[in-house]
């Protein structure tokens, strides 16, 4: 066995780099030991990440783009809006990778480890980490990284992906650079829930993703074909050339993962339930669970989120999406059409009241959530009988965020 650590991220994804930049933050960490491990050395723009919020974030200094103005566009209505008192904001992954990894350089006590991770052991006393170069033991060991199997779902729990491929795009004329396309239903649905969304960077530079809440996958035709036909369409430009392309799955599920009763063994990330389930936003979400994370491990505790009312809202959507995948389409539209953006991106940042809740839960059609809500009841019930459980391994998740 090498070197023991008092804490070891296993991945170094956002959720990983988030928490340790705040251990950095915190006197109480100074002397402690901190072991990052991840196969990729985070030197590329992977991903671009995009939030809403009120205030100035952790992370303010990284934004590369913000809005106020937001569109919804569906078949036979368009509604533009001031998304006050939220700002619409996107962080480069490469500039938040850089600016970490500048900081990590300045603490002797923290050591960054390129390797592949092949297996963590919890035990009562400490945690392995093994890698192809080596093992190592920590006092907690925080993972991120999911591999296929580690998705535990339920059969009465509904697994679905926000999937997507974007083009960062370079036009000849230019274009109204102060409002995003937050969802563009006027595509074909074919029976499911896709849209486009627009951000304009500047004048002369855009990105336009094409996106699904689907429990199937498309091909990368598909995605071309489609993405291809928006801008020649859509974007009001003759010429347009692709500068870089992003992709990506994001699992929307409420379900819980394979740890049980685990001693040093901690789920951070994607893996820790950090996404929005319902909406498959990341960064907002992250950085909240970031600082809980933080004030648990300081009290000796293995870090996990707290119940909140909302994950039950996921569940309830999710069960309806997967019933019926073009409700979504019908459920979103219907939101930004009949409530407040104000009150729609408060509710989806879970951060509304119980009254601004029932203004949203009121303003969709009844029977499908009341389905949903007797399956949901059924598997909580089960949950806390301790029923037996299926497995159901998903193959498409082997990153970390």
């Amino acid at each position: 066995m090498s070197k023991h650590y008092h804490y070891i991220f296993a991945g170094a994804g956002m959720a990983a780099l988030s928490i340790l930049c705040r251990m950095m933050d915190d006197p109480f960490f100074e002397n402690k030991e901190i072991l990052l491990v991840d196969a990729d050395d985070k030197k590329k723009n992977d991903r671009t990440w995009s939030f809403w919020e009120s205030q100035p974030g952790y992370f303010e200094n990284l934004v590369y783009r913000k809005w106020h103005k937001a569109r919804i566009v569906d078949k036979d209505w368009a509604r533009s809006f001031d998304i006050a008192p939220y700002t619409y904001k996107s962080i480069r992954a490469v500039d938040f990778y850089q600016q970490v990894f500048s900081r990590i350089k300045q603490h002797d006590n923290i050591r960054f480890l390129t390797a592949e991770i092949t297996e963590i052991q919890d035990g009562e006393n400490m945690a392995c980490v093994k890698t192809n170069t080596g093992s190592y033991s920590a006092d907690m060991v925080l993972d991120s990284v999911v591999k296929p199997g580690d998705l535990r779902t339920i059969n009465t729990v509904p697994l679905l992906y926000q999937h997507f491929k974007g083009y960062f795009l370079e036009i000849d004329k230019p274009m109204a650079d102060d409002t995003i396309t937050f969802m563009d239903f006027s595509i074909p649905q074919d029976n499911t829930m896709q849209f486009m969304y627009v951000l304009p960077f500047n004048k002369h530079r855009c990105l336009v993703e094409h996106t699904y809440f689907s429990q199937r996958f498309v091909s990368e035709d598909t995605y071309d074909q489609r993405l291809t036909k928006y801008c020649n369409q859509h974007l009001g430009v003759d010429n347009w050339r692709i500068e870089e392309v992003e992709k990506g799955v994001i699992p929307m599920t409420t379900a819980s993962l394979k740890n049980p009763q685990s001693k040093r063994v901690a789920y951070i990330g994607t893996k820790g339930g950090y996404t929005k389930a319902s909406s498959g936003y990341t960064f907002y979400f992250v950085q909240k669970e970031a600082s809980n994370a933080l004030s648990q491990i300081k009290q000796g505790m293995i870090p996990h989120r707290k119940p909140s009312r909302f994950k039950t809202y996921d569940a309830l959507l999710l069960r309806v999406l997967a019933a019926d995948e073009q409700f979504g389409h019908k459920l979103f539209s219907g939101l930004f059409k009949t409530r407040s953006p104000e009150l729609v991106f408060t509710f989806l940042n879970e951060e509304s009241s119980l009254w601004q809740d029932l203004r949203i839960t009121t303003s969709s059609p009844a029977l499908p959530f009341l389905r949903s809500l007797m399956a949901e009841i059924g598997y909580q019930l089960k949950e806390k009988l301790s029923f037996s459980k299926e497995e159901y391994p998903n193959p498409w998740l082997t990153s970390n965020l």
